[in-house]
């Protein structure tokens, strides 16, 4: 053994340990004169040892266990909000987010963006679907007074604040000589008109438009 070195031993029956250390004395000229030798035992080392490697095993075990509960419930919070979330949207429905969008999470924040672009949605639908009906009462109406003008046996004709037509009847064509899709969207007193009464009737329409002159049956 070196000098100097401090030995670690078991002993001979594994229950107890003996340290062991030695320290030789040099003399003037150098050389060893004397050795001083110390022992101490230890009793119920190896007791000592299995206890700390036991506590050691424990440890790494609850580490371990830890480690995997972490994981697991980490992926339920991260898995599941993202679950509804997906088949909230594949569904295009916000039932299965309403409690989701409760949670003050960043999950939560989503889901409460999502539902409120789904009632978003549900409110744009039904006016574009409100609209579309009136515009499908509109084009019936409009047909329907189609109807009534063309049995009327005089010409009828309807402008827009533009003097362009908008609708004439079938008697109208005929005295015009041309189809009605020559006739509409025209201006109809520069088209349709005679120059030399153009400019007088062109004005009584205007002072009729702005309300200056009461409506009349007959203008000539």
């Amino acid at each position: 053994m070196p000098a100097g070195e401090k030995i670690v031993d078991r002993g001979s029956d594994g229950l107890n340990a003996i340290i062991s250390f030695q320290k030789p004395l040099i003399g003037w000229d150098g050389s060893p004169v004397a050795v001083i030798l110390a022992q101490s035992e230890i009793p119920g080392f190896q007791k000592f040892y299995n206890v700390t490697n036991h506590l050691s095993i424990l440890f790494f075990a609850f580490m371990a266990v830890s480690l995997i509960l972490i994981i697991i419930f980490s992926g339920r919070w991260i898995t599941r909000p993202l679950g509804l979330i997906s088949r909230s949207l594949a569904a295009q429905d916000s039932s299965d987010i309403v409690l989701l969008a409760k949670c003050k999470t960043e999950f939560g924040e989503i889901a409460k963006l999502i539902e409120q672009f789904f009632i978003q949605k549900k409110d744009l639908m039904a006016e574009v679907a409100k609209r579309k009906m009136m515009a499908e009462e509109l084009e019936k109406e409009k047909n329907l007074a189609e109807q009534y003008l063309n049995i009327v046996g005089v010409m009828m004709v309807s402008l827009n604040d533009r003097k362009e037509v908008v609708l004439i009847n079938k008697k109208g064509c005929e005295i015009l000589e041309c189809e009605k899709e020559e006739i509409l969207g025209k201006n109809w007193f520069d088209n349709f008109v005679p120059e030399r009464t153009r400019g007088e009737v062109s004005s009584a329409f205007d002072r009729l438009i702005r309300g200056g002159v009461k409506p009349v049956e007959y203008f000539e």
